[in-house]
């Protein structure tokens, strides 16, 4: 049975996590496996839904072991490499991406979920970088975090490596709604089925110049509004 699993119907993809026996920790397989399944859902619809089997949506990693089988440095900065193209085809995905958060997403867990564009998560879902308590600095996840949460919370969480809540995830800006848990993969579809009505043709260069907006300077980002939206309209044939 794959590890990850990608089922398109529709406008909707939905990406889901099958090794709920571990938790669904990423092997270094199953990282190449999830960057396809996002790059492919990326480009062949309009919303991508992200999930996990079983209790737990990641609960991390499977560690790289000391000692004789340790891999030399640079085979080990290769695997990194491979975490990082991972979430680059999440974050930077051309759809509109949803997490659903159940149970555990402990550190690329929690990196992912991080780079969705939205996340409902169960009351019960916990949210954690526990990198320095394994006894090395989580700086992966810091080059990404450093820019989507405000600093207090963002470095509190890499070097104490403490859990938060999905409450708490809520109110540093990590989780958009909490839901019960029996009520999330219900939630989670409709929302993707309200998004997917809304039609590829705005949804995604809405997200396209939202990340635009996020770094340009104000003059650019009027330029560019202004053209998009010229574009739109012009493809649509009306004036709205």
């Amino acid at each position: 049975m794959p590890s990850v699993r990608y089922e398109k119907e529709n406008a909707l993809g939905r990406v889901t996590l099958a090794r709920a026996s571990e938790a669904n920790r990423l092997t270094f397989e199953m990282i190449g496996e999830l960057t396809e399944a996002l790059l492919q859902a990326g480009e062949e619809c309009d919303v991508v839904l992200l999930s996990g089997e079983g209790a737990d949506f990641c609960a991390g990693r499977e560690s790289v072991r000391g000692g004789a089988g340790l891999p030399p440095v640079n085979a080990i900065r290769e695997r990194f490499r491979q975490i990082v193209k991972m979430n680059d085809a999440l974050e930077f995905s051309p759809a509109v991406t949803v997490a659903a958060l159940r149970g555990r997403a402990f550190g690329p867990g929690a990196g992912l979920i991080s780079r969705a564009d939205i996340v409902l998560a169960s009351g019960t879902a916990r949210i954690a970088f526990p990198e320095i308590r394994e006894g090395f600095p989580p700086t992966v996840v810091i080059s990404h975090l450093a820019r989507k949460l405000d600093r207090r919370h963002g470095f509190e969480m890499v070097i104490t490596g403490r859990e938060i809540g999905a409450e708490e995830g809520r109110r540093v800006g990590m989780v958009n709604h909490v839901v019960a848990d029996t009520d999330l993969d219900e939630q989670a579809e409709r929302l993707c089925a309200e998004l997917c009505a809304l039609g590829g043709d705005s949804l995604k260069p809405t997200k396209s110049f939202y990340r635009f907006a996020e770094t340009a300077r104000p003059e650019a980002n009027a330029d560019h509004a202004v053209n998009l939206i010229a574009n739109a309209i012009h493809a649509k044939g009306n004036v709205g």
